[in-house]
């Protein structure tokens, strides 16, 4: 990323991701300039104080190392790749990868085969994701410890839409159908899978696999549900919901539920949030609305235009979380979680 491009704090800390949108209302310092500080009073203290240990203790770190060696307290004994980038993916002597699941996989009994140069939002509901941060294993049976079979619970944080068409279609200048198979390429995927001798495989036709979209039906839970600043079209409640997009990485809860966080999400919507009610929150949240978003749903989509549904940002930036051991569980939103753009 330029420089022009990137970021800066009221204070001049440089902000090297493109999505983290400084929205600071207050003369406070920014978090990223506390941060900075902090970390440069604790390079020097603790530079100093290494320094004085080393000194007075040089014969007992030596001691205490050889003891470590000799007992044999780490397990890592492969050989450590050396550090470089190039076109070849790599493992360490010894050890093989395995391709399990690529984008456009059968995830659903009835998913077709895929056809990067034929494809439809249908088949992509049913078809593995983009791009993904989080893998999850959840072991078969539920409550077992099983390292044999399991389900994968994986998340689709966003798509890379002109590596994704014929033609490489650049920014907003894709079809309907385009924008659709991109939405349908975001979500989660869950699949199970088992170990034979020594290789993984997914289990087709698995009762337990699912793929989760923008679409999938929800519930808002916590103290946001009901309220009426989360009413849209499709939620005259203001506590059924659909969907989740933009999930940064998850998490495997103790109870065996699947956690992830709704992130950049203010890269979806169209329109003008200064002529909504929700004018503060959105600029609080940083990034909302415009003509140019990343995504083009919202030219073809009323729920991602602001003027047409100005309270459909409000539910989503939660973090959801949902049952894989049951394909028909729904989507949690758990908003006493709090809302904002939940990195991991």
């Amino acid at each position: 990323m330029s420089a022009d491009n990137r970021n800066t704090s009221e204070h001049g800390w440089v902000i090297e991701d493109e999505d983290d949108i400084p929205s600071n209302p207050l003369k406070n310092r920014d978090f990223y300039d506390v941060v900075a500080a902090r970390m440069s009073r604790r390079t020097v203290l603790g530079g100093m104080m290494a320094t004085s240990a080393l000194a007075m203790g040089a014969g007992t770190l030596g001691t205490v190392s050889k003891a470590k060696a000799a007992e044999g307290v780490s397990t890592l004994t492969f050989t450590e790749l050396e550090h470089g980038l190039d076109e070849d993916f790599h493992v360490a002597p010894g050890y093989e990868a395995q391709v399990l699941l690529r984008w456009g996989d059968k995830v659903e009994a009835d998913a077709p085969e895929f056809d990067p140069m034929a494809q439809t939002a249908e088949a992509q509901a049913k078809q593995y994701g983009f791009n993904n941060d989080f893998v999850g294993y959840y072991p078969l049976p539920r409550g077992s410890d099983s390292s044999d079979s399991g389900l994968l619970a994986i998340n689709h944080e966003y798509t890379d839409d002109f590596m994704m068409h014929p033609g490489s279609p650049k920014g907003l200048a894709v079809s309907e159908e385009e924008a659709n198979v991109s939405r349908m390429a975001h979500g989660l995927t869950v699949v199970e899978i088992a170990r034979e001798a020594g290789n993984w495989r997914v289990v087709e036709d698995s009762d337990y696999a699912r793929r989760i979209t923008p679409d999938t039906p929800g519930r808002i839970t916590g103290p946001a549900a009901g309220s009426p600043r989360m009413v849209t079209t499709n939620s005259p409640d203001g506590v059924a919901t659909f969907g989740t997009y933009g999930n940064c990485a998850g998490g495997v809860t103790p109870w065996g539920t699947v956690v992830t966080g709704e992130e950049n999400v203010q890269n979806y919507f169209k329109g003008d949030p200064t002529a909504t009610s929700e004018a503060e929150n959105y600029a609080r949240f940083g990034g909302i609305g415009g003509d140019d978003p990343r995504y083009a749903w919202a030219h073809f989509h009323e729920r991602w235009q602001l003027d047409k549904d100005p309270n459909e940002p409000n539910h989503v930036g939660w973090i959801v979380e949902f049952d894989p051991y049951d394909p028909e569980a729904p989507l949690l939103k758990r908003t006493a979680m709090g809302r904002c753009k939940h990195e991991g």
